[in-house]
């Protein structure tokens, strides 16, 4: 989950426990015509929402990487002499996501920009981890009964409630409303770790969720599983 003033509320739910970011990366390549690489390519990447932009050079391969990336939206540049420069637009990050970019010069005045308006969906090569993420539009106007965001879990695949339909936790004295119990592709219901903003949001104690804020506060909602760590317990985050 993401609060809409721009801090990040994350829901990890695993078959074991999992670590959640609320930054993301964005990596990729430049590249000529022929596909071979372009050294020392400066390439920036600007915020679209704030226009905060940040520069590096691409290395020998042609490589680079923005690492720690808050969620939002991109656009990317890559110029070199020689070559037009190119520029690709509309690159949504989400949480923990990794998102490849390559970006391919022409040969060409460098005061010509070539831009690409939108960036397809790219499958994530450098991560198993399997996610999914319910965007603000569904979180504000998607019925939630008792306005609880965890609620949202149920739309990923092989979530169900422990116990009952919902998950919800009835009749304890000990546990805060909003409770919930969650069964993820037939594992226990303790195997789950919520993380709000990018920190825990647990009950350590019983290994349940703390309350999580009102949909209207939150700009999304994630849902990942991984491997599990057994040296540390915890799924390993992301690189």
């Amino acid at each position: 989950m993401v609060r809409k003033g721009g801090v990040q509320a994350a829901f990890a739910a695993v078959c074991c426990y999992a670590q959640n970011r609320d930054t993301g990366a964005i990596f990729g390549a430049v590249l000529d015509a022929q596909g071979a690489a372009v050294s020392a390519a400066t390439v920036t990447l600007t915020a679209t929402g704030t226009a905060q932009a940040r520069q590096v050079s691409a290395n020998a391969a042609g490589q680079f990487t923005y690492a720690s990336l808050p969620v939002g939206v991109y656009s990317i540049t890559a110029e070199h002499p020689g070559f037009s420069r190119q520029e690709q637009t509309g690159i949504r990050l989400q949480a923990n996501e990794n998102i490849r970019v390559d970006l391919t010069l022409q040969i060409g005045d460098v005061k010509t920009t070539i831009a690409v308006e939108a960036v397809a969906a790219q499958v994530d090569l450098r991560s198993a981890t399997i996610k999914e993420t319910v965007d603000q539009r569904r979180v504000v106007e998607l019925p939630l009964n008792g306005r609880n965001a965890a609620d949202l879990a149920l739309l990923a695949a092989g979530v169900t409630g422990y116990g009952n339909n919902t998950g919800d936790i009835v009749g304890s004295n000990y546990r805060p409303r909003g409770t919930k119990a969650f069964s993820i592709n037939g594992s226990r219901n303790n195997n789950v770790r919520f993380t709000l903003d990018g920190g825990e949001n647990m009950d350590n104690l019983y290994n349940y969720n703390l309350p999580f804020p009102f949909p209207d506060a939150v700009r999304s909602f994630r849902w990942r599983s991984a491997t599990r760590d057994w040296t540390r317990a915890t799924v390993p985050p992301e690189r």
